[in-house]
């Protein structure tokens, strides 16, 4: 699946979504990475209403989902 375009805070969130909707039906590290590139893209632009608005959940949702991602790794790297 293709990556989503990033740009102002609308194509962030429409980002977001797109992870989250990724990560909520089974593929986390797509989303997670999607994630990972928003959270690096936001920060880089450093554009506003992205850091106030979108910033805070992207973070929120990698730390919950990262987790999960991890223990899921690990669990299939012991079995």
């Amino acid at each position: 699946m293709p990556f989503p375009d990033f740009g102002d805070v609308q194509d962030n969130d429409t980002a977001l979504h797109i992870a989250m909707r990724a990560i909520t039906h089974g593929d986390v590290a797509w989303g997670c990475e999607v994630l990972v590139r928003l959270r690096d893209y936001i920060h880089a632009t450093q554009e506003v209403k992205s850091l106030q608005w979108i910033l805070p959940q992207v973070e929120a949702a990698l730390q919950r989902f990262s987790e999960t991602s991890s223990t899921s790794r690990r669990s299939a790297d012991s079995d």
